[in-house]
């Protein structure tokens, strides 16, 4: 399976999806025109790297801004996150949301994912760059 990179942009994310070895990360601002075409392809690599691959999954989310679209696609990924672990355990899934310290409602969102999906393995990180 191929890996995804996709630049950023002003008003989209840059995405390092690596299958070899997966890690998967998205980094960014994500205010795209229309969130589900932007994330549609990213959402459809990450399925298929779930179903077709069984080396250990670590999601870095590491957003700077985000809109209430955006996190409904992140609450579809933890989803699949959360279904392949459940289906195989001994697989390996780990979440790491990383924040900027001064943005407190990023932190409230990585709390309330995590709460989400409690099966996870969800570690919440400051972001000091």
């Amino acid at each position: 399976m191929e890996s995804l990179n996709i630049e950023a942009t002003a008003d989209t994310p840059a995405i390092d999806f690596r299958a070899e070895d997966g890690r998967l990360s998205v980094a960014g601002k994500s205010y795209p025109q229309n969130v589900f075409q932007f994330y549609k392809p990213i959402s459809d690599w990450l399925n298929q790297f779930l179903q077709s691959s069984q080396v250990p999954a670590e999601l870095h989310l590491s957003y700077i801004a985000l809109n209430s679209s955006t996190t409904k696609v992140i609450f579809d990924w933890l989803d699949s996150l959360e279904q392949a672990q459940e289906e195989n355990p001994e697989r390996g899934v780990k979440v790491v949301w990383h924040y900027p310290p001064e943005r407190s409602a990023l932190l409230q969102a990585g709390e309330d994912f995590r709460e989400a999906f409690e099966e996870l393995s969800f570690e919440l990180v400051p972001d000091l760059k």
